[in-house]
């Protein structure tokens, strides 16, 4: 299964915030159930490395986030209405 890479930087406004909070602005489209799986499954990495949910972010961090195919997206846990670019 192929997976799509998406690399966002957190901005000022997120700066000592959760990477759950920091995920749930970032792809309001995304049920929590979905974000804190892929959390869970290790698809998430702030400057390289795999966080946890109560994670910190800070200014200019970047957050790699794996995301599954866009038909897997609506199995399992929660769903994520996010087209593919």
């Amino acid at each position: 299964m192929a997976e799509e890479e998406r690399i966002l930087e957190v901005t000022p406004d997120f700066d000592g915030k959760r990477i759950d909070q920091f995920l749930a602005a970032s792809f309001s489209d995304c049920s929590r159930s979905f974000l804190q799986k892929l959390l869970k499954d290790g698809k998430v990495s702030i400057n390289g490395k795999t966080q946890k949910a109560s994670s910190k972010v800070a200014a200019g961090d970047a957050v790699l986030v794996l995301l599954p195919e866009p038909e897997a997206r609506f199995l399992g846990a929660g769903s994520c209405a996010l087209l593919s670019v």
